[in-house]
């Protein structure tokens, strides 16, 4: 029988609950006179989804493991072509990196993606706009570890930085989906009916980000 990484937690807690964390670390939070017996029989009967939830943790941690050599950039994996310069540049046409290795880590790297993205995110959802005959008052850009996007009544959009990481189709839906916003600010079926008018990749947009959309928030982070 497959073992599950257990960490108990007892607090000021009404009820039990089980958080996975991450691959390798699923507490369990019980009250503070929480029975060892009640925390035996809670586990057993949960076994299954534990397991679930630990199986589908570890396909998303795996969706965007990389190489030292590598970054994801806009659904690619791009290499690291070492090179003594002062300034880095992104080939997007070979999806290489040219600078010194230090350019492509941490703080650094984040603040060229960053830039990019602010280009590249804004200019692409003005042309969405145009093409499709939505009007928008301002764009953001802005750092999120929850949400790619939002929609304002006076038609203020927001985007996540990180869209320029997800594949270009994923990011079409992202700032489509919210620039139907400025038409329609709820959910309600004229908002899918109108979303899907203009977006043809409805349904892969949304299973790409069932599978990977976690990790890929997690990034740079």
């Amino acid at each position: 029988m497959e073992s599950i990484p257990i960490t108990l937690v007892r607090k000021k807690v009404k009820n039990a609950r089980i958080v996975v964390k991450n691959s390798t670390t699923v507490e369990l939070i019980v009250p503070l006179r929480y029975s060892q017996l009640n925390v035996d029989y809670l586990v057993e009967s949960k076994r299954e989804w534990i397991l679930k939830a630990l199986s589908k943790v570890k396909l998303r941690e795996n969706a965007v493991q990389l190489q030292q050599n590598e970054r994801f950039i806009r659904g690619k994996i791009y290499i690291i072509h070492e090179r003594l310069i002062d300034t880095p540049f992104i080939d997007y046409e070979q999806a290489r990196l040219y600078g010194r290795m230090n350019h492509f880590e941490g703080e650094g790297f984040v603040r060229i993606l960053k830039k990019e993205a602010k280009l590249f995110l804004s200019k692409r959802l003005l042309e969405l706009a145009d093409e499709f005959g939505f009007r928008i008052n301002k764009i953001q850009i802005r750092s999120q570890s929850s949400r790619w996007g939002s929609c304002s009544s006076e038609k203020n959009i927001s985007l996540n930085w990180k869209l320029f990481l997800v594949p270009p189709f994923v990011c079409d839906y992202v700032l489509l989906h919210e620039l139907v916003h400025t038409e329609h600010l709820n959910h309600s079926q004229n908002f899918w009916n109108r979303l899907s008018e203009v977006c043809p990749y409805v349904t892969q947009s949304h299973q790409w980000q069932k599978q990977f959309g976690r990790a890929v928030l997690q990034l740079h982070t």
